[in-house]
């Protein structure tokens, strides 16, 4: 397996993905770090440990939206994923993991201030911080009285292999 990587920097980054879900291809990853190193005097949690949302969303190639998650990031903290088996792996209205998965397509990372809290109503693309109750609602939804937004916040910087040959 062949694979290439490229690193990206900023709140609102893009790339691609191909050859996911072949099983001869191997399985590539896509990194995120959130640089931003906090704030130390200030009172709120996800400010003072410099936590950041990292709101993906999956495309096909036809630049429907598949699949969506959000996940919270500390500074300097890394987030791995892999792109065949957890951002490609089940699109949209597929009851089964892995049927009529991605194979090619696109991802977009916007860095968002965190949006939700544990007590919000939450789907399964709604990820917390158990450490700081930062949550990160990638559609925006939830909130105070179920409203709510993406913000954008500090900058991420992120990069992805990409297989090449199958």
């Amino acid at each position: 397996m062949a694979a290439a990587e490229e690193e990206e920097a900023g709140q609102e980054l893009q790339n691609y993905f191909s050859n996911a879900n072949v099983t001869a291809a191997g399985n590539a990853l896509v990194n995120i770090t959130a640089p931003f190193e906090g704030n130390a005097t200030d009172a709120t949690g996800a400010v003072h440990n410099g936590e950041t949302c990292a709101m993906i969303y999956v495309f096909d190639t036809s630049q429907a939206m598949e699949e969506c998650c959000g996940c919270p990031l500390t500074a300097d903290g890394l987030l791995t994923l892999s792109i065949t088996n957890q951002l490609a792996q089940q699109p949209v209205g597929d009851a089964v993991a892995g049927v009529n998965a991605l194979e090619d397509g696109s991802i977009r990372i916007l860095s968002t201030l965190p949006n939700a809290t544990p007590g919000d109503p939450v789907g399964n693309e709604v990820y917390c911080d158990p450490t700081t109750s930062v949550c990160c609602d990638p559609t925006g939804t939830n909130g105070p009285a179920g409203v709510g937004t993406l913000t954008p916040g500090s900058e991420l910087v992120a990069w992805g292999q990409h297989i090449q040959t199958t």
